[in-house]
């Protein structure tokens, strides 16, 4: 096993694994699609991701004192379709209850 932090230095991945960083990425789904078109991995493994049944929405976190980051809430069924147009399905979701009220 392996892990890179330089992409460049990577050819091809079985796993492209990424924890609690694509909710910072503006263009998340042009991330999501890049990794996985040149790395074309079996799986792509993602954690610590904010992901439920309410609207995708953008907040900020303000959480690190002196910082405010743009962060994505994002809809389970658009990830799933977008998922399934680069040809992947979700095999495994585990989130705390992120629910609208």
């Amino acid at each position: 096993m392996h892990f890179s932090e330089d992409l460049s230095l990577v050819s091809a991945a079985d796993v492209v694994f990424t924890s609690g960083a694509l909710q910072y990425i503006e263009d998340y789904q042009a991330t999501i699609c890049a990794l996985t078109e040149r790395f074309r991995p079996q799986m792509l493994l993602v954690t610590l991701f904010p992901v439920g049944t309410f609207p995708i929405f953008a907040s900020v976190q303000t959480n690190l004192p002196g910082t405010r980051m743009a962060h994505w809430f994002f809809n389970l069924s658009e990830i799933q379709e977008i998922l399934r147009l680069i040809g992947y399905y979700l095999s495994f979701l585990t989130t705390p209850n992120l629910h609208s009220t």
